[in-house]
C-alpha cells in the first residue's frame, strides 16, 4: 500500500534531474540490515521500497517554503520493512551538482506495524 510524501523543490523538476529518497532507522543504519534505504524516484531500493511520482494528488503543500515547485511521491514499503521511526531526507542531482536535504524530525515516517503482510 502506498502512502504520499510531499517534496518541495527550489525550482521545477527538469529533464536530467534525479531525486532519491533516503530513509534511515536507528542509531547505526546499515543498508544490509534494511535500516538505511535509498529509493530513487521512479525505481526501487535493493530491499523493495518503491517511489513513484504521484500525479494523482493535487493538494498543495500548505505552509512549506518552495511549495510552488512541489511534487507528490507515492512511497511504498515492502512487507519485510523493519518497524520503527524512519528519518527521511531527499537527495537531488542535476546540472548544478548534488544536494542532500538535512534530516528534520518533522519529516520522520513511523512504521508501527506492517498491515499488508
Amino acid at each position: 500500500q502506498r502512502f504520499h510524501v510531499g517534496v518541495a523543490l527550489p525550482r521545477p523538476l527538469q529533464e536530467g534531474d534525479a531525486i532519491c529518497l533516503e530513509l534511515t532507522l536507528g542509531p547505526n543504519p546499515q543498508v544490509a540490515k534494511g535500516t538505511h534505504v535509498l529509493v530513487p524516484l521512479g525505481g526501487s531500493s535493493a530491499t523493495g521500497w518503491t517511489a513513484e511520482l504521484d500525479e494523482g494528488v493535487a493538494e498543495p503543500l500548505v505552509g512549506v517554503a518552495g511549495s510552488d515547485h512541489a511534487l507528490w511521491v507515492g512511497l511504498q514499503a515492502p512487507p519485510t520493512a523493519p518497524i520503527g521511526r524512519y528519518r527521511l531526507s531527499v537527495r537531488t542531482r542535476g546540472p548544478g551538482g548534488e544536494f542532500a536535504a538535512p534530516f528534520e524530525s518533522d519529516n520522520d515516517i513511523v512504521v508501527l506495524f506492517n498491515p499488508w503482510c
